[in-house]
């Protein structure tokens, strides 16, 4: 996928307007627009959108990429009955909720301009890991949404003109929360970005997007039920004991 114009979204009109910058200083042929939403503070139900329909419905608009979403912070890892209803219901909001209702109001503009697609970003820790109980229910809730507005575009008349494409990762480095080197089972977010759009254009489905996560997913499915308790346990231990000595 490639030479497409492109609307960036996010919470913060800055570091948006930085991105902006460097992206049209790299590609001077393409259209860039800003979408500003914040979706990580206020309960997304509040957010009006309609208004970003509105405003989004004079492009001929065919890739959606729901990639807003992420952890909560300080700490990362915490056990949910420490955990507040502030932190609970913002990270479910961000997660689960704003992907849902963007999908719903895009979605009819998408199939106005079919062939289209809407990749939706989870993670490989939506398979319940322990210490981001709400991050991990709200992406596998992410997959789940994929998979049913996927069969309700086929349930009456086979259409397939929306391609629903969810596409799990694992750790990626160049993000925010992570800044080391780059490794084999590590890629950066630009290796990452590129593998996930890559997966686009077969269909409807749930794909792991990097080949050496698959790798790391497979290595887990031939394992019993409870071996596979015991590595998820041991990489979240490891992951909480990363986080305190680092602060």
């Amino acid at each position: 996928m490639q030479g497409f114009n492109v609307v960036l979204h996010g919470r913060n009109r800055i570091k948006l307007s930085a991105a902006l910058t460097r992206l049209r200083t790299k590609h001077p042929e393409r259209s860039f627009r800003l979408l500003v939403a914040d979706a990580s503070t206020v309960p997304c139900i509040s957010l009006d959108f309609e208004a970003i329909q509105a405003d989004l419905s004079d492009l001929h608009l065919t890739v959606l990429i729901n990639n807003a979403g992420g952890g909560a912070f300080n700490p990362i890892c915490l056990p949910l009955s420490e955990s507040s209803v502030t932190r609970i219901t913002g990270n479910v909001s961000l997660n689960a909720l704003f992907p849902l209702h963007l999908t719903r109001v895009l979605l009819p503009i998408l199939r106005q301009n079919a062939p289209a697609l809407v990749m939706n970003v989870s993670s490989m820790a939506d398979q319940g890991f322990p210490l981001l109980a709400s991050y991990s229910a709200s992406k596998q809730f992410l997959m789940n949404m994929t998979r049913a507005v996927g069969l309700e575009s086929r349930l009456d008349d086979g259409d397939k003109q929306v391609e629903m494409l969810g596409v799990r990762i694992g750790r990626v480095t160049d993000v925010s929360h992570c800044k080391e080197p780059p490794s084999l089972f590590t890629p950066d977010s630009q290796t990452m970005a590129r593998a996930a759009l890559a997966r686009s254009g077969r269909g409807n489905g749930i794909v792991v997007g990097y080949w050496a996560h698959a790798l790391q997913q497979l290595g887990s499915n031939i394992l019993p039920a409870w071996a596979q308790d015991q590595v998820i346990m041991a990489v979240m231990r490891r992951e909480r004991e990363r986080e305190q000595t680092t602060k």
